[in-house]
């Protein structure tokens, strides 16, 4: 194909996704995890750096245990335990963003704007990676699985470090592929830098590409002692070296201080077991199904080695909290890889029956697409974390309180979803669960509860040691006082309980 028609061609294709995915944006409110980026984006731009407090309230992220001394809130936020400063991820994020709102201000397509236009540059990187490993059309092709690719659109055009992950992954697989094949200096410095970059981006990511790095040049060697070697050692020291400020500066070590459980490590690891076993059954008792041979370095190994090490890296080290659908993001363009390579073969051979389809040769990308799409199924049918995604019932709640003229000092507490009613209105408004019953019993002014049924289920909203021992939900801190109010159906599934109403306050 002429460069000049390739150009076309991948020009169309970004055009396309980047239509797509202005298109799922939509005018649908941020949900809490991308108002939380944004308000770090916004704290950036007022006092220099993503910190603890917004109009003056602390910022939950997750689920909290830690007690607090404070009068009215119970629990400390784990994300800023220990620090004023926001230490869960790299700020590299946020700066970005800021970027944008300094020059277009705040709304919700320009929170999300500048992470849409990523995706010419995701698009491009993936293309000179695919026709590095494969060939020109396997690349294109790719990049149309890309463009079009639901769990991509969905995912890359929020206002969160998604766009940035897959972005940074494609550059250290290149990066990666050109220096342990080739064994260049200015490789192992390009790739110092992505994992420097994707450190500043998302640390738990950066770990386990990193990990990826040191094993793909034992694989491709055959032996440890490459590790031994000047220009590795480098590529490894160089981002822990750029890392320490930032880690010194956050008090990174009190992080550590918030982990608790380890059962979902437990699980995952008997499921990669069962996988592995499962692997090495059909090798050795049915290897006419299996036709790779993994100990030999080539492309889609390559690609291969690179999935098991996220697969099976990425939700060990990850908090449990944040276990969900985008977990697995960065195998997403590894999946369209693996699977326009496997098409393109599967044309050019013309095995159109089954017996020249062998399973070997679908097994590889199906898995990839099986773990990629898992969320898609998920969020189509509306089950598990999805539901989270919807802001609808925030705005219907943010036009109720307007149509009843509530004053905007009044207690408003919510069950999930704090950060878009920080950013898209002036109430004073509080999560339900870290706050001390103490506190709801002797408020003396209006008070009013929204509460969002939909996500109840979701356990790791309410604090650790409650659940342990809850066997209903009159023992919650808020129970008594829910109880004693009327309650209005604002909007699905959503009531707005008026306790100044039931005589509670003055």
């Amino acid at each position: 194909m002429k460069k000049s028609t390739t150009v076309v061609v991948l020009v169309l294709f970004a055009l396309g996704g980047m239509a797509l995915r202005f298109a799922a944006s939509g005018d649908r409110y941020l949900w809490n995890d991308e108002a939380e980026t944004t308000i770090n984006a916004l704290q950036v731009l007022d006092v220099g750096y993503p910190n603890s407090t917004f109009e003056g309230k602390p910022i939950y992220e997750n689920a909290s245990y830690i007690p607090s001394d404070d009068p009215k809130y119970a629990y400390e936020s784990t994300n800023y335990y220990g620090s004023t400063y926001e230490r869960n991820k790299g700020w590299l994020t946020y700066y970005y963003q800021a970027a944008f709102l300094k020059v277009f201000g705040f709304s919700t397509f320009n929170a999300r704007l500048p992470f849409v236009l990523l995706f010419p540059a995701v698009l491009f990187v993936l293309y000179v990676l695919g026709k590095r490993l494969f060939n020109e059309k396997v690349a294109l092709i790719a990049s149309f699985i890309l463009s079009v690719d639901w769990y991509s659109v969905m995912f890359t055009r929020q206002a969160r470090y998604y766009a940035l992950v897959v972005l940074l992954a494609l550059l250290c697989l290149y990066a990666f592929y050109r220096a342990v094949t080739e064994r260049r200096w200015r490789f192992y410095l390009l790739s110092a830098l992505g994992l420097t970059l994707l450190f500043y981006t998302h640390i738990v990511a950066s770990i386990a590409v990193g990990i990826f790095f040191i094993l793909v040049h034992v694989y491709h060697s055959g032996g440890v002692r490459i590790l031994a070697t000047p220009k590795v050692l480098a590529t490894v020291f160089i981002p822990v070296l750029l890392a320490i400020p930032w880690l010194v500066l956050v008090e990174f070590w009190t992080v550590f201080d918030t982990f608790s459980g380890t059962t979902t490590n437990v699980v995952w690891l008997f499921v990669i077991a069962i996988v592995v076993f499962a692997y090495f059954f059909v090798k050795y008792f049915m290897p006419q199904l299996v036709r790779f041979n993994l100990y030999r370095f080539s492309s889609v190994n390559y690609l291969i080695l690179f999935t098991l090490t996220i697969f099976t890296l990425k939700p060990i080290v990850t908090p449990g909290e944040s276990h969900g659908y985008r977990i697995f993001l960065e195998l997403n363009a590894v999946m369209c890889l693996l699977f326009a390579c496997w098409l393109y073969n599967f044309i050019k051979q013309r095995a159109w029956t089954y017996r020249r389809w062998r399973l070997a040769n679908a097994a590889v990308p199906l898995l990839v697409l099986l773990v990629s799409f898992f969320g898609i199924v998920g969020f189509t049918s509306g089950v598990g974390d999805t539901k989270i995604y919807d802001t609808d019932w925030v705005r219907a709640a943010i036009v109720y309180l307007d149509e009843r003229h509530i004053p905007k000092d009044a207690e408003i507490l919510v069950t999930d979803q704090q950060m878009p009613f920080m950013l898209y209105s002036d109430y004073n408004v509080d999560l339900v669960w870290p706050i001390r019953k103490s506190y709801l019993d002797g408020h003396s002014g209006g008070l009013y509860f929204i509460f969002h049924y939909q996500v109840l289920h979701m356990t790791r909203f309410y604090r650790e040691e409650v659940l342990q021992q809850i066997g209903s939900w009159d023992r919650l801190t808020f129970y008594d006082k829910l109880q004693a109010c009327e309650p209005a159906e604002i909007y699905p599934d959503t009531y707005f309980y008026d306790c100044a109403e039931a005589g509670l306050t003055p």
